[in-house]
């Protein structure tokens, strides 16, 4: 059977589109602020730990705050999105956690900051045909805490 151009098209475009387009974790946010590496940390702890992160790292002095935010993959799903071998619910009680990593350093007049998530999937509680080993790949970030913070700066 010979497939015309048009029906080859489609026929990619239903097999693949499962699958997102693209599919990759958002890019870096980078700016320059007139703020300071320590007031900087100071407001991304503050928005963070607001929007229910906890803080394990940070440090002022060098410019550095990390967050963590764990949960299910659903209770996640304004922070993450994420792509799976199929659309069975139980994909959705895989736990997920969305670290922010913002960096500032010391520039003229303020500071450049550097703004990345990363998102890591534990599937070790799913039933049986469900678990697969730790992923950093599946789910990403949807770029939405990375957005919220580049505006306060």
């Amino acid at each position: 059977m010979k497939l015309s151009a048009a029906a080859c098209v489609i026929l990619a475009t239903v097999s693949t589109g499962c699958l997102g387009h693209p599919f990759q974790a958002p890019a870096p946010v980078e700016l320059h602020s007139a703020r300071a590496p320590a007031e900087v940390v100071q407001i991304a702890t503050q928005r963070l730990t607001s929007d229910g992160f906890n803080i394990p790292t940070q440090n002022a002095v060098y410019g550095v705050v990390v967050g963590s935010r764990a949960g299910t993959v659903s209770a996640l799903s304004g922070w993450i999105k994420c792509r799976f071998p199929s659309k069975a619910a139980a994909w959705n009680d895989a736990k997920s956690t969305l670290q922010v990593t913002v960096v500032a350093d010391s520039a003229r007049a303020g500071s450049n900051v550097s703004i990345s998530a990363k998102v890591v999937t534990d599937y070790s509680a799913l039933a049986g045909p469900y678990q697969r080993q730790t992923s950093v790949t599946d789910c990403v970030s949807t770029g939405k805490t990375e957005a919220e913070l580049k505006k306060l700066f």
